[in-house]
């Protein structure tokens, strides 16, 4: 949880657009989405400080509003993942959870030495140094594969003052399609 001082510096500059009546009920329209800086920045607007407040449309990580996606055997290249629907270019997949721990600890030498004649790690390597392994506490994420043409990219984001990793589609993705991004 981030201290008052820490919402403070992270405050949303989401504006309130608008208000408009309809059939006599009050709506009001707030700038969360594409015009949002912090969405710009990969910074994830807090809902008690973001204007929105529950309505804020920049909290996919915070809320798991992930794509409906599943795991699937594929013929060669062992477990992957399709969309279980269509999933729009720009679209939030999912985050991608694991451990996270430093290649330089104990911890970490131990786990490359472990995977180094592995044929399947799901290791992704992050800044500072660090590496996220899903191999035993993760999501399907771990699942997707690479491919020079992929559908998907990895994205950094800020996240109540924690680094994460998303997985977005950069290009529509139809139902049943294999999901897969450039390792």
């Amino acid at each position: 949880m981030l201290t008052d001082k820490e919402a403070n510096n992270n405050k949303c500059t989401c504006e309130k657009l608008a208000s408009k009546r309809s059939k006599g009920s009050a709506e009001i329209i707030y700038n969360c989405g594409a015009g949002c800086l912090n969405r710009v920045a990969h910074i994830e607007c807090c809902s008690w400080t973001c204007p929105s407040g529950a309505f804020c449309k920049n909290r996919r990580f915070q809320l798991h509003q992930d794509a409906y996606v599943y795991p699937v055997k594929t013929e060669h290249k062992g477990w992957g993942i399709l969309a279980g629907e269509f999933i729009p270019k720009g679209t939030f997949v999912m985050q991608y959870v694991g451990e996270v721990f430093s290649v330089d600890s104990e911890l970490g030498q131990e786990r490359l030495k472990k995977y180094s004649n592995s044929t399947c790690t799901y290791l992704m390597r992050t800044e500072n140094n660090e590496v996220i392994d899903p191999t035993s506490v993760g999501s399907i994420a771990r699942f997707i594969n690479h491919s020079c043409d992929p559908n998907c990219q990895t994205q950094k984001w800020n996240v109540l003052e924690e680094g994460c990793v998303g997985i977005f589609a950069i290009k529509d993705i139809k139902e049943n399609e294999e999901l897969t991004f450039d390792y």
